[in-house]
C-alpha cells in the first residue's frame, strides 16, 4: 500500500455522496447530515 492509497474518513464519505448524488439517490445539499457528515 502506498501513500496514493491512504484515504482520510472524510475523502471517502465524500466519494460515498458524491456517487449518490451521479446515481439520483440524493440532491446536492440534500440531507448530508444523514449521510454521515453531522
Amino acid at each position: 500500500m502506498g501513500q496514493h492509497h491512504k484515504r482520510t474518513i472524510a475523502e471517502r464519505v465524500y466519494d460515498q455522496l458524491r456517487r449518490a448524488i451521479l446515481t439520483g439517490e440524493l440532491a446536492p445539499g440534500e440531507r448530508l447530515d444523514q449521510a454521515g457528515l453531522a
